[in-house]
């Protein structure tokens, strides 16, 4: 696990993520029930281990998050960031008193949890 954020916080800072929006309850590590982890930040979300989405609109204080996403898979190649596999999806995300309730693209609704520090 410590390998793997190691991984995730190199790739954040090359892409340049923003410090966490902390007054939005949608900033912030979420974990998945099949094990996938999504970081929330001001601008961007990421997934995993290498993919990086930009966010176009402002983290909301409550409500609904809405937004197309462009997402790439990141990669380090020696000195050069590498982006694959770019794609857009629509992300819908809404607090629920179990954690945040999210949407991609058409997939069923999954809940995603704060994942423990």
């Amino acid at each position: 696990m410590q390998r793997w954020r190691n991984a995730t916080a190199l790739l954040l800072a090359v892409a340049g993520a923003p410090a966490l929006a902390q007054d939005s309850p949608f900033a912030g590590a979420w974990c998945a029930a099949n094990g996938e982890v999504m970081y929330v930040e001001a601008d961007s979300i990421g997934f995993n281990e290498h993919t990086v989405c930009d966010l176009p609109v402002a983290l909301p204080e409550s409500g609904v998050l809405q937004a197309d996403i462009a997402c790439a898979n990141i990669y380090m190649n020696g000195d050069e960031v590498v982006r694959a596999f770019e794609k857009t999806v629509t992300l819908r995300a809404e607090p629920t008193a179990d954690g945040l309730m999210v949407t991609l693209d058409d997939a069923e609704p999954a809940l995603w949890q704060r994942c423990d520090n």
